[in-house]
């Protein structure tokens, strides 16, 4: 029983490393993932981590929050729109997922 559980263990390593190696391989041949529904690894992997998501979100919000506290006028909130929008994004993307995890 427990000589099947390592095995799958590193069976699902191994599968990892394969996939990491046919995307190095073929990273920078152009239309190689193009239209066919792959997504790369590491972002695979930070998909399935909500906790990262909400890290990378806050640390995004943050110091974008901090200099429009500081220096408030219409410009400043036009320029951070796009950081707030994807920090944004990431927290509540990462909420998501960790409410559908829990339950």
């Amino acid at each position: 029983m427990r000589n099947k559980k390592n095995n799958n263990k590193i069976n699902a390593f191994e599968e990892q490393l394969k996939e990491i190696r046919e995307y190095q391989k073929n990273a920078f041949n152009p239309g190689y993932y193009i239209g066919t529904g792959r997504v790369n690894l590491a972002t695979k992997n930070l998909l399935r981590s909500p906790k990262i998501l909400i890290i990378l979100g806050c640390i995004i919000l943050i110091p974008t929050i901090y200099n429009i506290v500081n220096n408030f006028n219409i410009v400043t909130v036009s320029h951070h729109l796009m950081q707030i929008i994807l920090g944004t994004a990431l927290v509540v993307g990462g909420i998501i997922r960790l409410r559908r995890k829990k339950f």
